[in-house]
C-alpha cells in the first residue's frame, strides 16, 4: 500500500511487469494511494500513472479540524 504515494513512478512500471509475467493483465491493476495529501498536480499524476482513486490524509483532531480539512479537499472532487 503506497502511503502518501512516494514511489509511484519508480514502482508501478516493475509492479506491472511482474502482474503481466504472472499472468495477470496489467490494465486490470488498481493501486489506490494512501494518505496522500492533495494537490492539483499530486492528483493529476496519479492520474496519469492510471490511478482511479486516492485515500486522502485526514488530521487526527477534533470534529471541526477534520470536518475543515474535508472542505478544503471538496474543490478536488
Amino acid at each position: 500500500m503506497p502511503i502518501g504515494g512516494r514511489g509511484l513512478t519508480e514502482s508501478l512500471p516493475v509492479l506491472r511487469e511482474a502482474w503481466e509475467k504472472a499472468g495477470r493483465d496489467p490494465a486490470t491493476l488498481q493501486l489506490v494511494p494512501y494518505a496522500v495529501l492533495p494537490t492539483p498536480g499530486k492528483l493529476a499524476h496519479y492520474a496519469e500513472l492510471g490511478c482511479e482513486e486516492v485515500v486522502l490524509q485526514l488530521p487526527s483532531g477534533g470534529e471541526g479540524e477534520v470536518l475543515g480539512v474535508l472542505d478544503a479537499y471538496a474543490r478536488y472532487l
